[in-house]
């Protein structure tokens, strides 16, 4: 722990934090039932969905090569 209580940053945390990334997936496999359920003439809503589920995944690739980063500043 740091002097404000917060944890100290290890490769440990960050290997941590790359695989819940990878297993907390719950939005890509909601996204994708949805679709599946929708009916004909709903293309604007399943265009809708497609745009979060690629923006999250974005995201994920984003906070992943920070994490990259950070473990690579950690190594020896």
């Amino acid at each position: 722990m740091s002097e404000d209580n917060t944890p100290a940053l290890t490769m440990e945390n960050l290997l941590e934090k790359i695989d819940r990334i990878v297993v907390e997936n719950d939005y890509l496999r909601d996204g994708l039932k949805a679709i599946g359920c929708m009916e004909e003439g709903q293309c604007e809503t399943a265009s809708a969905l497609v745009s979060i589920v690629q923006a999250r995944e974005t995201t994920n690739q984003q906070i992943i090569a920070l994490y990259t980063k950070m473990y690579e500043d950690l190594r020896p």
